[in-house]
């Protein structure tokens, strides 16, 4: 092993060989040195660009040995002529665009041979994409007196496809420092430009529904409202929840949610006016952006309009699914100067729409900010009362109208809350449904309904039943059945003393699923009501296929008995459709002697509400089950006074 020193470019290398080789190394170093001098002088980015080829001489004495680096010094040798040969002669252009030379690799970026620019001096520009072709020229005027050397612009191929070039470019002058022609290197990243905007679509869009995402829904939120400062003008948010898209998501599966979602945004898009922005948050909470509104009342408009396009129902596969919105209203100036402040205060007007029954509007307001905590702070309430089963139950009287004898009671929860006190049903079981909290709930209730059923049984009222309440989240996602069961095993109450009272929605989706699993209940041998009925999507058609024992007249019909005409015709349809279906009618809400005196000629079977008792703790029902006191009614069909009696069985 012998050492030889060579020179490279004006550095010294010290290198170990074998004895007999060092003629021929030094002989390729000196060609090495020549080669790239002679580029270098050429194109002098080329030479620095390749120094590489020089560090396969740094290597330590004990690392490589001679042949080794003779065979790397000749393949370094050949890829720096191959990357002359393809490089710099795609473009020496003058500045008026003029191709001197091309390579062969254009006519796979081009699609063209190379005859045919060097024919025709206006293609290669011509091939350049129209928006982009001022660009071009631009920049080939500015890379001569000095200025950027790469660009990256469009052309269209002779296929007429669109394809990304990057040229990397330098002007050659000659020996007075005048531009003689432009030498370039021109790179094909059409696949690299491809994926950067598929990148950058999926970094600002919702990839389920296409929409804008929460981040460039900022973006355009923001741009709105600078341009809403100088022209002076509101910008409108609405901020969009669907009313009880969990429920749809959970009965029939994420593929159909999914779904629903693309009809719904789809929908939206074409309620809202041109120009207006689409986004979706996540989930199923969508937002618009209202440029040029005019004013609130303008903003409350357009959410009517969304109100009225998202009610009518969407047809997803072979279901037909009914969903409707809560939609909260923010507007600059007034509401807030920021994207945060205008998208946090129309989310807070979106839950004050909800709390208000859905389906509904709600302009912010500043006190709403103040419910807003209170929710909060009620939510977390409400998680640790359900933990503590800190909740009791009252029953509310069903009369029965022929023999004028409590039939039965209505388990109704009630909340009284050591700080916010006494929460009104109607503002937490809304939550509890929301939260999920619905379902300890409601088995908490059901069982301690039985267990109070139980204890009048034991005190003689063996006829008395009991009504319990299910959710439609409770139905959809528990074991109904089981629950069922195991609770009448517990408390020893007989199957047939408990009706569990079902609300229009637990009927509306997925009809096979929900008729298997009332017949299970039937086969149990509990009554199964329907409440509220009227309200929903009540049709005859769907209410045959169910095995339903009562029907619930809602309240909202027997308020305007007998006055209302249309009142008056609804529910004695109801009644004698439930007749025609062997069905139970039940009234709620009696509180008149004309409204109970309607419902007896019209033969209604049974009756509840204030007129006879609101719900009371069990003590005092009681009371009244035992004590057999007359109550002042009109008359009947019978002609007789109705009279609350404590029948034995």
């Amino acid at each position: 092993m012998s050492h030889i020193n060579v020179t490279i470019n004006g550095r010294q290398y010290r290198m170990a060989c074998e004895e007999g080789q060092e003629v021929r190394l030094l002989k390729l170093a000196e060609t090495l040195e020549t080669r790239i001098q002679s580029l270098r002088g050429k194109f002098g980015e080329i030479g620095d660009a390749r120094l590489t080829v020089m560090a396969a001489l740094t290597v330590c004495d004990e690392l490589v040995d001679t042949s080794n680096r003779v065979r790397a010094l000749e393949q370094e040798l050949t890829e720096l002529r191959d990357f002359r040969n393809a490089a710099v002669e795609r473009a020496r252009m003058t500045q008026t665009a003029v191709v001197n030379a091309l390579n062969a690799a254009a006519e796979r970026v081009y699609g063209r041979p190379v005859a045919d620019f060097m024919a025709d001096q206006a293609l290669w520009l011509g091939a350049v994409h129209p928006a982009d072709q001022g660009l071009v020229l631009q920049w080939l005027s500015s890379v001569v007196r000095g200025g950027p050397s790469t660009l990256q612009y469009r052309i269209i191929d002779s296929g007429g496809q669109v394809r990304w070039l990057e040229d990397r470019a330098r002007a050659v002058l000659d020996g007075n420092g005048r531009p003689l022609r432009i030498d370039g290197v021109s790179s094909d990243i059409t696949e690299r430009k491809l994926h950067e905007e598929e990148t950058s679509w999926l970094v600002n869009h919702d990839a389920l529904t296409g929409l804008p995402n929460r981040n460039l829904l900022n973006d355009r939120l923001g741009q709105a409202l600078a341009r809403a400062r100088r022209a002076e003008q509101p910008v409108g948010v609405l901020f969009l929840d669907l009313d009880g898209f969990k429920f749809i998501n959970d009965s029939f599966g994420h593929t159909l949610g999914d779904n629903l979602l693309k009809a719904v945004s789809t929908r939206l898009s074409g309620a809202v006016r041109d120009g207006d922005s689409v986004a979706r948050l996540g989930g199923d909470e969508f937002v618009v952006v209202l440029e040029n509104v005019g004013d609130a009342a303008a903003a409350e408009a357009v959410a009517q309009q969304v109100l009225q396009a998202l009610a009518q129902p969407f047809t997803v596969g072979d279901q037909s699914l009914h969903v409707t919105t809560s939609i909260g209203i923010s507007v600059f100036p007034e509401d807030g100067h920021s994207p945060e402040i205008l998208l946090k205060h129309a989310d807070v007007a979106m839950y004050r729409a909800k709390d208000q029954g859905r389906n509904g509007v709600q302009r912010y307001a500043r006190e709403m900010s103040v419910r807003t905590d209170e929710r909060v702070q009620l939510e977390r309430a409400l998680r640790l009362s359900v933990q503590a089963e800190q909740f009791e139950l009252h029953y509310q009287p069903q009369v029965d109208l022929r023999s004028g004898a409590v039939s039965s009671v209505e388990a109704l929860i009630r909340w009284h809350h050591p700080e916010f006190g006494k929460v009104s049903p109607a503002r937490f079981i809304p939550l509890a449904e929301e939260t999920g909290l619905i379902i300890p709930l409601g088995e908490w209730v059901l069982r301690q309904a039985c267990r109070q059923l139980k204890a009048w049984h034991d005190a003689g009222r063996r006829d008395l039943t009991m009504a319990v309440n299910v959710s439609a989240r409770q139905f959809h996602h528990q074991d109904i059945p089981r629950l069922v069961r195991r609770v009448l095993e517990e408390t020893g109450v007989p199957p047939q003393s408990l009706e569990l009272e079902l609300t229009e929605s637990v009927l509306l989706y997925n009809a096979d699923a929900v008729i298997e699993v009332l017949r299970q209940l039937k086969a149990i041998g509990v009554s199964l009501a329907m409440d509220d009925f009227g309200t929903g999507y009540s049709s005859l058609s769907y209410l045959k296929r169910f095995p339903i024992d009562t029907i619930k007249i809602d309240r909202s019909f027997t308020t305007d008995l007998p006055q209302s005409k249309d009142a008056a015709s609804i529910t004695r349809a109801i009644i004698a459709m439930a007749q025609s279906l062997d069905m139970r009618t039940v009234a709620e809400g009696v509180e008149t002697e004309d409204q109970l005196g309607f419902l007896s000629l019209n033969a209604c079977d049974a009756v509840q509400g204030f007129y006879f008792s609101p719900a009371l703790p069990a003590e005092q029902v009681g009371a009244m089950l035992a004590e057999n006191r007359p109550l002042t009614v009109p008359r009947l069909r019978s002609e007789t006074p109705l009279r609350l009696t404590s029948r034995t069985g």
